[in-house]
């Protein structure tokens, strides 16, 4: 089962933990992130995927931004390359499973 990022948050806000700012943030860029994954995966669980994944990934690598602009921006660079490594990794699968034919 895969959570999205919202019920991760509600997860640990549940387990004790204050919401942030970053988290604050994260959310206020949501559905930038989903409509970018949206446009370079070919299905939205792979898009769901990559967002949730950039949340892990920028969550761990938490950086502090004087603007919201530069946040916005580097929470879309983490996104891209959640979904390329995700897409990438579909194209080899599918190369596998050709080979294997």
């Amino acid at each position: 089962m895969m959570f999205g990022v919202q019920e991760e948050i509600s997860i640990q806000t549940a387990a004790g933990a204050q919401t942030s700012e970053f988290e604050a943030r994260f959310l206020r860029c949501e559905n930038l992130l989903y409509f970018t994954a949206d446009r370079i995966l070919p299905n939205r669980a792979d898009a769901s995927r990559a967002v949730l994944n950039c949340w892990r990934t920028a969550s761990r690598e938490a950086r502090a931004f004087a603007y919201e602009g530069d946040f916005r921006s580097w929470l879309l660079r983490v996104l891209i390359d959640e979904a390329v490594a995700i897409r990438d990794l579909r194209k080899q699968l599918i190369l596998c499973l050709e080979v294997a034919r």
